[in-house]
């Protein structure tokens, strides 16, 4: 859900999750890191292909990639004794030798292709990027400072500062704790009427309710909202010399507003917002939310030049996925 944002916090404080792997999965992530660049695809390099286990025995120009009788004979054992791929920075020691033992066990494949992108290498993320993941329950580390009331952030907060060696700074006090969560939530600090009613409040839940009622308030869409504009680059005139004005701009920046303040799913927010015509066209907000696509700056002191217009043109779709 879209608030409060600690969550996003939280979610990435935690969502580096290590999932074991099997020898097998091992053996392919090394091979799709440093391998299918160049040897997959409709015109592999020396012509093998390394996405199948049927292309590795069919081999290439220099014969095939594993014998069917004896998978440490052919070109991939041969490359691995030579140390001479990938050409430019060959595999080490731990990972050949992985292979060599993979090798042996009877070089499994998965039942369908290798996809290059299933891995992440230094060149590219890829699908088992963090980001990606399915979420999975992350353990807390363990408790490092009793003194305080910990919320499952703290725990990650002060296994952090332990390992810096460093110590928490000392609780705020009430007064500062309302100040802190105003500003945060509305962007404005509280009337003293407000700060009062809360030191006045022993109740264990004082400060949940101050939360609550925080989030309750229109005035939360409005200070949030202004975070996703600016990322979006939202502007109700279009830039450059004439800086031309946009007198409906604003629905789009109403949309965002409403969409924090109902707390809707960020699935559907992302959504909505790039084609939301499609995905939920039996929704008049869809329209709205898709101001997002031409939110940005836009160029019109471009005259007749059609190199000048493409370019301007990608210069737009650059701004608005980057």
């Amino acid at each position: 859900m879209l608030k409060p944002p600690l969550f996003l916090i939280i979610f990435l404080s935690t969502s580096m999750v290590v999932f074991a792997q099997s020898p097998d999965d091992v053996a392919m992530k090394i091979i799709v890191e440093n391998c299918l660049d160049c040897h997959s695809g409709a015109k592999p390099k020396g012509g093998l292909d390394l996405s199948t286990r049927e292309n590795l025995l069919k081999g290439g120009d220099n014969g095939p990639g594993i014998e069917i009788n004896n998978f440490l004979k052919g070109q991939m054992k041969d490359v691995l004794d030579e140390s001479r791929m990938p050409p430019k920075k060959p595999l080490d020691t731990i990972n050949a030798a992985h292979l060599k033992n993979w090798l042996t066990s009877g070089a499994k494949y998965p039942t369908t292709k290798i996809d290059i992108f299933s891995t992440t290498t230094s060149k590219r993320a890829g699908k088992d990027w963090w980001s990606l993941r399915p979420l999975q329950q992350t353990p807390l580390p363990s408790a490092i400072n009793n003194t305080h009331t910990l919320q499952p952030l703290d725990y990650f907060i002060f296994d952090g500062l332990k390992k810096l060696e460093l110590k928490p700074s000392e609780l705020a006090d009430r007064r500062t704790l309302i100040r802190r969560v105003y500003l945060d939530f509305i962007g404005i600090p509280p009337a003293p009427e407000e700060v009062n009613k809360f030191l006045a409040d022993k109740s264990p839940d004082a400060f949940g309710k101050v939360v609550d009622r925080l989030l309750a308030s229109p005035s939360y869409g409005e200070k949030w909202a202004r975070h996703w504009l600016d990322i979006v680059r939202y502007g109700e005139s279009d830039g450059f010399e004439r800086n031309a004005p946009r007198p409906n701009s604003w629905h789009y920046r109403d949309w965002v507003i409403k969409a924090l303040n109902s707390d809707m799913p960020y699935d559907q927010f992302v959504q909505m917002q790039i084609a939301g015509d499609r995905i939920f066209s039996e929704s008049s907000d869809s329209i709205l939310a898709m101001g997002f696509l031409v939110a940005g700056i836009h160029n019109t002191v471009l005259g007749s030049n059609a190199d000048a217009k493409e370019q301007a043109r990608q210069d737009e779709m650059e701004d608005l996925v980057s």
